[in-house]
């Protein structure tokens, strides 16, 4: 009879962990972090795996990702703004103005909405944003898309280099 209760107990714990979805319904809202509150926004009605935007800068807002919520029609899509960007609380503390700072950012993101996997989506500065989450918490991700990525501040600083010299003297200036 005890086996029987145990079994039972086991049985319905299992159901009804395994059953939760997390409420990805298309809204806006803030989630508190360190440092601030992050403005987010989910959109799209689709039910595949939901995918996080990381936007470039720092210190550019999401919007211009919004063409991307196209991609809605297949799964929710979260955008946000990093602290210090957009709709997001200002940073008042150099201090916070670090990678792993940035990093738990995406995930105190990912933690309040109750995501397990997601599509992580890095632009630019977001990219290298999310390869270094992906080296953290691998577990998550389910695939990472880099657009633009900046991964190499030496070879970005070169190319950079080679841009400016093509520009007339009085522009590099």
């Amino acid at each position: 009879m005890k086996f029987r209760f145990i079994a039972a107990g086991i049985l319905l714990t299992f159901l009804f962990s395994c059953g939760e979805k997390p409420d990805l319904t298309p809204r806006e809202g803030y989630v508190t972090a360190t440092g601030g509150r992050i403005w987010y926004r989910i959109t799209g009605t689709g039910t595949g795996i939901p995918m996080l935007m990381l936007h470039g800068g720092p210190g550019v807002p999401s919007y211009y990702l919004n063409p991307l919520r196209a991609l809605g029609s297949d799964r929710p899509v979260i955008f946000f703004d990093q602290l210090g960007c957009g709709r997001s609380d200002r940073i008042t503390a150099d201090s916070l103005m670090t990678v792993p700072n940035f990093v738990s950012q995406v995930e105190m993101v990912r933690k309040s909405l109750g995501i397990n996997k997601f599509i992580l989506y890095g632009q630019s500065w977001g990219a290298m944003l999310g390869v270094e989450y992906y080296l953290k918490y691998p577990d998550q991700v389910n695939a990472l898309i880099l657009s633009s990525p900046y991964l190499n501040t030496t070879m970005w600083q070169d190319d950079a280099r080679i841009l400016i010299a093509t520009l007339p003297d009085s522009i590099q200036e």
